[in-house]
């Protein structure tokens, strides 16, 4: 079986590359530059990008599996349209490189915020509409219309099996490139977080969204669907844990929605409260309010996926920051 990843150089893609190898499977990697923590022995890089089609025939040439991670992820709007191009015109690239080199299975990490939502919404689950919303972010936007993309090239009677996956907040270990929530954690544990945003979403194990991811990738159906979410918690509530394995008195100040809400909008960054001002913004403040049930039933019953607990992913992400030299007490 020969597999290939884009998005490899990210938080999941290092994990995805990490268990694929654990399960004696080879990655063919797609990167800008040679950027990813496990390219050597039995991984091959390919140097390219989703946006340029001879590139992709290369890389994809003899392919079985392709794991499609590669995402702009934005809290700023739309990037003077990199969000755009790299989520949907890039997936729409590689789908059709996929074809055209006769790739047996597509699986797509897309996004929980694909989904549309609103006061009301009870729970959201695979049967829950893709936004159309224009009033949400560029990145949500993005990740919805590249999910109806690929899903009209399945329907439109090509070979290719497709999987699409739709993880919420994750959190993990092996975050080299460092994510967002990574640095907030960081900055926690170092002391250097003072407030937070009274609100909170559901958090997953990296670890978990890849076990899935290959697990999605043995389903023989034509196109499913999986929501892979863990568990719901506050900022609060979730810090709290962290200080716990830091084992110190340090406390951090959680502000009010609204409050931090309002600001935000003024000021479209809480550089005020935070040292990296890219950390909260008007688009990452208002995830806070995301529906707090998201079903992942249908991932336990085909999949067999049951999410660990987020205190076990403080822990060993704690105990990876530790490793690398990042925690300064």
């Amino acid at each position: 079986m020969k597999v290939a990843i884009t998005g490899a150089s990210g938080h999941l893609g290092n994990n995805l590359i990490n268990y694929l190898n654990s399960q004696d499977i080879s990655v063919r990697i797609l990167t800008h530059k040679n950027n990813v923590q496990n390219s050597g022995g039995q991984n091959l890089i390919y140097s390219g990008d989703i946006l340029d089609t001879i590139s992709l025939e290369k890389f994809l040439h003899e392919i079985d599996i392709v794991f499609h991670l590669a995402s702009r992820i934005s809290i700023n709007g739309s990037q003077n349209g990199l969000v755009w191009n790299t989520n949907v015109l890039g997936t729409k690239n590689l789908i059709s490189t996929c074809i055209k080199q006769k790739v047996k299975k597509f699986v797509y990490c897309g996004s929980i915020h694909a989904f549309d939502y609103n006061s009301t919404t009870s729970i959201i689950n695979e049967d829950t509409s893709l936004t159309t919303n224009l009033d949400r972010p560029a990145y949500d936007r993005s990740k919805s219309e590249a999910t109806k993309l690929i899903n009209e090239f399945s329907d439109f009677g090509n070979k290719i099996k497709v999987a699409k996956i739709y993880p919420t907040g994750i959190l993990g270990p092996n975050d080299y490139t460092m994510s967002r929530m990574g640095r907030i954690l960081l900055n926690i544990f170092n002391h250097k977080q003072k407030f937070i945003v009274d609100g909170g979403f559901n958090w997953v194990d990296v670890r978990d969204v890849s076990w899935a991811l290959f697990e999605a990738s043995k389903i023989n159906s034509p196109n499913e669907d999986y929501i892979i979410s863990g568990h719901w918690l506050s900022l609060k509530e979730l810090f709290n844990i962290a200080l716990t394995i830091n084992k110190d008195n340090y406390r951090v100040y959680s502000l009010p929605f609204k409050l931090v809400q309002k600001i935000a909008y003024l000021k479209d960054s809480l550089k005020v409260f935070t040292n990296n001002n890219s950390l909260f913004t008007l688009e990452s403040v208002s995830a806070f309010e995301f529906p707090k049930n998201i079903s992942y039933l249908k991932a336990k019953k085909e999949l067999g996926y049951n999410p660990r607990n987020i205190e076990y992913t403080l822990k060993d992400t704690y105990n990876w920051f530790k490793e690398q030299g990042l925690i300064a007490n």
